[in-house]
């Protein structure tokens, strides 16, 4: 009996570890079978999921396109706009040019008469009085000639004293009136002359302003920071991490060092021939709003601009760093106006701001 119950138990217990290992290669197949679905369900999302980041970018891409486009039109009317308003000012400038020469050469025919005039009238009155007073002292020498011959010489030497000391008088008088004449001239052929070279200034420097704008519209790329799809891209990508971290200048400065400082160095390389000097540059953007700036140092100057738009920059925040954020550093063309020596930045500054009157159509928040 005991062999009996010992041969059952054993072979429950064989019974038992069949079952077992049965049942765990079904749980085993099952498991298989549901992680390959997974895997399946898994590749399909996405799938989907790139499919819909394709479109969505295409999207992107043609929305971005057209806006170009619309810019760009909007740019070249405005640009036209300008152009024929400074030609039709120059025109207006030279008008009055002309009409000033003219108002200036009848005032000097006018001035030579008056003065051929006053020149008469005082030899006339003058040798009208001589002979008056002559014809008195005759007739008081010849009532006088017998009592007091030596005091009727007196009274003539005397009276010709006179007349000498008159006509020396009228004399200084007419060379008064002609220095102080010639004087009042003067001042307004130099005040004419300073104000023909102003306006000739003025039109020099709207030609050269419209050659100038006519060079960076033809050669874009040439004054802009040159940056690729890829690093745009890039930069999208990084900066999309920026609400999740604490300390964003870290990874401003790790965009601009990796995407953007060598773009900024080839764009001075360029514009500036890799030279550093003092002057006034120009900074416009895609809807052709301008900032003017000045500085000692151009090169270090637009760095700085270029820093401060990724956060990173030394100098005050402003509204063309924002918009360069927004819009992207790579839309923005940077030029060079004059090289100015260090004591007339400011002053040149003032002139520039006033001239395309970016503190009331640009990006400068005061006129210098």
């Amino acid at each position: 009996m005991e062999y009996v119950f010992c041969g059952i138990l054993i072979f429950l217990a064989v019974v038992a570890l069949i079952v077992v290992v049965l049942k765990n290669h079904s749980i085993k197949k099952e498991l298989l079978e549901g992680k390959k679905n997974v895997q399946d369900c898994l590749r399909a999302i996405e799938e989907e999921e790139r499919a819909k980041f394709d479109k969505q970018k295409q999207l992107r891409e043609q929305q971005f396109q057209l806006d170009c486009a619309r810019k760009q039109e909007e740019f070249d009317t405005r640009f036209e706009l300008e152009s024929n308003a400074k030609l039709a000012t120059i025109s207006n400038l030279d008008q009055q040019i002309s009409m000033m020469k003219s108002n200036f050469e009848q005032r000097q025919e006018e001035l030579d008469k008056q003065r051929a005039l006053m020149s008469s009238i005082s030899e006339t009155r003058l040798e009208e009085y001589k002979e008056h007073r002559l014809e008195v002292i005759d007739e008081q020498v010849r009532a006088y000639k017998q009592k007091n011959l030596t005091s009727v010489q007196n009274q003539i030497e005397e009276e010709k004293r006179k007349v000498q000391a008159m006509r020396e008088a009228l004399c200084q008088e007419l060379d008064k009136y002609e220095q102080d004449k010639r004087q009042i001239l003067t001042e307004e052929l130099e005040n004419l002359t300073a104000q023909v070279e102003d306006y000739r200034e003025k039109q020099r420097l709207i030609n050269e302003a419209l050659l100038r704008e006519r060079a960076v519209k033809e050669q874009q790329d040439f004054y802009r920071v040159k940056l690729s799809s890829e690093e745009k891209e890039d930069i999208q990508n990084l900066t999309a991490f920026l609400p999740k971290i604490h300390n964003s200048s870290a990874l401003y400065k790790i965009v601009y060092d990796l995407f953007v400082s060598r773009a900024v160095k080839e764009m001075e390389k360029r514009v500036l021939n890799n030279e550093s000097f003092s002057g006034i540059y120009k900074i416009t953007g895609p809807d052709g709003r301008i900032y003017i700036g000045k500085s000692t140092d151009i090169k270090s100057r637009w760095q700085q601009h270029c820093k401060s738009a990724f956060h990173t920059g030394t100098i005050s925040w402003a509204a063309i760093h924002d918009e360069m954020e927004k819009v992207g550093i790579d839309q923005f063309t940077f030029e060079v106006i004059e090289r100015t020596p260090k004591e007339n930045l400011t002053d040149r500054e003032k002139f520039w701001i006033r001239f395309y009157d970016s503190d009331k159509t640009g990006f400068n928040m005061r006129n210098g």
